[in-house]
């Protein structure tokens, strides 16, 4: 984690500085690593958000000790908390649907500690989802689900 130069939130590197070459294969879906796959789809989302949005982001791949949430953003005086999800396909469902209840119970128990953190309690907030998978010309194919869903109690 850095100090961010524009503010006081911190932010995670966005280049790895290296891959530790795991097979995480995802069942049945040839040998492009789950990881790998994951990581273009969250640089995919964050070229989207930079160049075609009017959102200003403040940290990456934010983690406390409840979980992690891929992208947190300013969208005007709303703070956006954005899950990145990423496909190879629509094959078995959209890339959107596999945040369920669980997954959003942990993205709102970690946004709750992000507000905590960061004293942003009187903030409005929000919960996006970017669905993200290869289009055919090798350029992402991105679809912003703006408010996917509510925040989630245990």
């Amino acid at each position: 984690m850095k100090k961010d130069p524009r503010g006081s939130f911190f932010y995670a590197p966005l280049i790895h500085d290296g891959y530790n070459g795991r097979n995480n294969h995802v069942k049945g879906e040839g040998i492009m690593e789950t990881k790998l796959l994951g990581y273009y789809g969250e640089q995919a989302a964050l070229a989207y958000i930079r160049h075609q949005t009017d959102y200003r982001i403040r940290c990456c791949n934010y983690r406390n000790r409840m979980g992690e949430i891929d992208i947190i953003a300013d969208h005007g005086r709303t703070l956006v908390f954005i899950e990145v999800k990423t496909r190879r396909s629509e094959r078995y469902g959209r890339p959107c649907e596999a945040v369920e209840w669980r997954k959003r119970q942990k993205i709102t128990s970690v946004a709750s500690g992000y507000l905590k953190q960061f004293r942003l309690w009187d903030k409005p907030c929000r919960f996006d989802v970017i669905e993200v998978w290869p289009g055919a010309d090798d350029q992402p194919v991105i679809r912003h689900v703006v408010h996917a869903f509510l925040a989630e109690r245990r």
